[in-house]
């Protein structure tokens, strides 16, 4: 998982801080679709995309999506 992170997030991140989220990160798989957290909810952690893409929305009153951004990896 090491040399992912540091392909992905090298040139944010120091050797150190690197090895620190190998040994204490954790590495989760997730299907599309399913929800990592909703307004309101304590921020636990911070994702770092390994692959894939995070889309960031709002619902409106209606229960209509409101696309805000999306988050990649890197």
């Amino acid at each position: 998982m090491i040399q992912e992170l540091k392909d992905n997030y090298g040139h944010l991140f120091g050797e150190a801080l690197l090895n620190e989220i190998n040994q204490v990160g954790t590495f989760k798989e997730v299907s599309e679709g399913y929800k990592l957290m909703d307004i309101g909810d304590y921020v636990r952690a911070m994702p770092l995309l390994i692959s894939g893409v995070i889309k960031i929305l709002r619902e409106d009153n209606d229960g209509d999506e409101l696309l805000l951004y999306f988050l990649e990896k890197g």
